[in-house]
């Protein structure tokens, strides 16, 4: 794995002028680390809000994510704006965009609005004092010479030794660092990677919410299997 750091990568950023293409997975500037057919490449997804009340987590950010993310800090930084800003702009921006409208649908179901006083979950990605956005393994991943979007399986997380260190030295301290908030793992592979890593409390986590990607055909069939235990899960939540 590479020991070049979050500012090492920003810098190679804001020497792009967007918008960036698929050639930019050719770079090994940007390159995190390879392990097998896995690549794991820098993106602007660094930015903690140690304030939330609520974590959705991810498995990790496809090229539709990565291409926003770089577009928008590449943006923000030609505005003028500080490494800050920009990132935080990129990660609103990128963070599970296409799939926000089924998070907060499943999220309404069992009742999380009304926990933290809102009218719906949809409310979490516009007051972003709520919400912290993050993935089990918070770099885009790919698999093989086409860079598909890794997946979660071929290998497990746990499986790989890359993403186990990312997992441990990234993942681990961020979700420490959100204290009291409520975890979502997006679907059944983030789920398993945080039970059998013991990333955090398990107690604290909505464990059964299925992946939101609108290519999950189960998703909805997932949802209604664990609907009970995540709507006993939120009235059980203690929020601070």
């Amino acid at each position: 794995m590479s020991s070049a750091g979050p500012a090492e990568y920003l810098s190679v950023l804001d020497a792009i002028d967007p918008p960036i293409d698929r050639s930019i997975l050719d770079r090994d500037d940007l390159l995190i680390g390879r392990d097998g057919k896995l690549s794991v490449f820098y993106a602007p997804f660094d930015a903690i809000n140690t304030e939330a009340k609520v974590v959705l987590l991810g498995l990790t950010p496809g090229w539709q994510q990565m291409e926003i993310a770089i577009n928008a800090y590449c943006s923000a930084r030609g505005a003028g704006r500080s490494d800050k800003r920009s990132q935080e702009a990129a990660k609103d921006l990128a963070s599970f965009a296409g799939m926000r409208k089924r998070i907060a649908t499943w999220l309404d179901l069992i009742g999380l609005q009304h926990r933290l006083g809102l009218d719906s979950a949809a409310q979490l990605f516009e007051a972003h004092s709520l919400l912290h956005t993050t993935s089990l393994i918070r770099y885009p991943t790919f698999v093989g010479d086409e860079h598909a979007n890794y997946g979660g399986h071929s290998p497990k997380p746990e499986a790989s030794t890359l993403l186990r260190q990312l997992i441990s030295d990234v993942l681990s301290p961020e979700l420490a660092s959100v204290q009291n908030a409520m975890i979502v793992p997006m679907g059944v592979a983030v789920s398993n990677s945080l039970i059998r890593l013991k990333v955090t409390n398990i107690d604290r986590c909505l464990i059964g919410f299925p992946h939101p990607s609108g290519a999950n055909g189960h998703g909805p069939k997932q949802f209604q299997a664990n609907r009970s235990t995540m709507t006993k899960s939120v009235e059980n939540w203690s929020v601070s």
